[in-house]
């Protein structure tokens, strides 16, 4: 299924014992109870699914229409204007909280398991229109194959303390990362109050799910469900004032799960780093390394070797000019971030035993994810995804969002 195949971060389980009690829609007790107070509808992420699948859609029919020598010019803008709208409903708000079942016998017997998938779905609150794709609140989907033909689908917002408060105001409390709430810089000024989106990936470890963003702390949910249970620690492995990154990693050596998060420390030129290594059997704590990385670090993702917890290490800092504006409210905090094509970019590897970094530089670049990395005869080989520059977009500057100016 197309929308099985769209992007995402998924994670895999063994599907319960019993068979799923999601049989058609509407098996949630009330649409108004599973949105909320409110009762308020959007269109999605189960949204982020079927716009992913629009978009594959319309671009298969395109290509299989085209010539397979040259295509026209007509033929190639109307592509080209198909792709653009069906990127731009990508980012619309969900607008509904589904459940049902569907049937193929073309499904291959003994296919069992569990695709979990995250993605910003609510990007309007009330009247007030969030800005950046980033700042959208999560929507968690659920894709159950049973071994028999059947296909159970389920998807929610995750509910996190911010998600809700702001569906009872009916309006945004909270400035995003990347794009400011609505009201104008008197609104923005001096706000630095941080919502946990829960947004950009899930997780499956020893039974247990959690939604993830890297601002914030974990939010548990019911992987049946996928019902909101409440922010997450890890058995206490993360005190109060720890964050966890929204891409774990398994490494395949040892089983077991490691995440990190990075905290700048702006005024002392450095950032602060934290590694774990949750054993197999859950979340007792294996290891925790602590170390610090020189400079302003902006770090999504990571890598795990045999020997090293592996950083990209762009060549970003803070602007103070764009930090000012930033805390009086005329732009969003990170719109003050610079990067500077004129300086490497570095690996930084922190090794595992808690000894001192090393950095390796690079040919200048922004890395947003990495795919795989190990060591092999002394070398490490790396796999990433990179671009010539860092860019976030400037959702400060107009009244409509970001991506549907990129769609015009």
């Amino acid at each position: 299924m197309a929308m099985a195949l769209s992007a995402g971060f998924p994670a895999v389980s063994n599907p319960p014992k019993a068979p799923l009690a999601y049989s058609r829609p509407g098996t949630v007790k009330s649409q108004k109870e599973a949105i909320g107070s409110h009762g308020e509808r959007a269109r999605g992420v189960g949204c982020g699914v079927v716009a992913g699948a629009v978009l594959l859609t319309r671009r298969s029919k395109l290509q299989m229409r085209a010539a397979p020598a040259v295509k026209e010019r007509a033929e190639l803008q109307s592509q080209r204007r198909a792709d653009q709208e069906a990127f731009a409903r990508g980012y619309e708000s969900a607008s509904s909280e589904e459940c049902f079942t569907l049937h193929s016998e073309d499904l291959p017997k003994g296919l069992r398991g569990t695709y979990y998938r995250n993605g910003p779905a609510k990007l309007k609150v009330g009247k007030d229109q969030i800005k950046h794709p980033f700042d959208g609140d999560g929507m968690v989907a659920a894709v159950t194959f049973d071994g028999q033909g059947n296909v159970h689908f389920r998807n929610r917002f995750v509910r996190t303390p911010g998600f809700v408060e702001e569906l009872e105001a009916q309006k945004m409390l909270y400035r995003g990362q990347f794009s400011p709430k609505s009201g104008g810089w008197l609104a923005n000024a001096f706000d630095m109050r941080v919502k946990n989106l829960a947004n950009t990936n899930v997780m499956h470890w020893a039974g247990r799910l959690f939604a993830l963003w890297e601002g914030g702390k974990p939010m548990e949910l019911d992987p049946l469900s996928v019902a909101t249970l409440g922010q997450g620690s890890f058995a206490g492995a993360l005190k109060s004032e720890d964050n966890f990154t929204a891409h774990p990693r398994f490494d395949a050596r040892t089983g077991r799960q490691v995440g990190f998060q990075y905290q700048p420390d702006i005024p002392n030129s450095v950032t602060n780093v934290s590694f774990w290594e949750f054993e197999p059997s859950g979340f007792s704590t294996a290891r925790r390394v602590n170390a610090q990385i020189p400079d302003f670090g902006f770090y999504h993702d990571f890598l795990v070797t045999e020997n090293y917890y592996i950083l990209s290490k762009a060549p970003v800092s803070i602007s103070p000019q764009g930090a000012l504006e930033g805390m009086l409210g005329f732009r969003s905090m990170g719109e003050s971030i610079r990067f500077d094509a004129s300086k490497p970019t570095q690996l930084a590897l922190v090794p595992r035993d808690g000894s001192e970094p090393r950095f390796i530089d690079l040919d200048t670049h922004f890395c947003f994810h990495f795919g795989n990395g190990y060591e092999e005869d002394g070398k490490l080989i790396i796999d990433m995804a990179f671009a010539a520059s860092l860019e976030l977009g400037d959702a400060s500057s107009g009244d409509r969002p970001v991506l549907d100016r990129l769609a015009s």
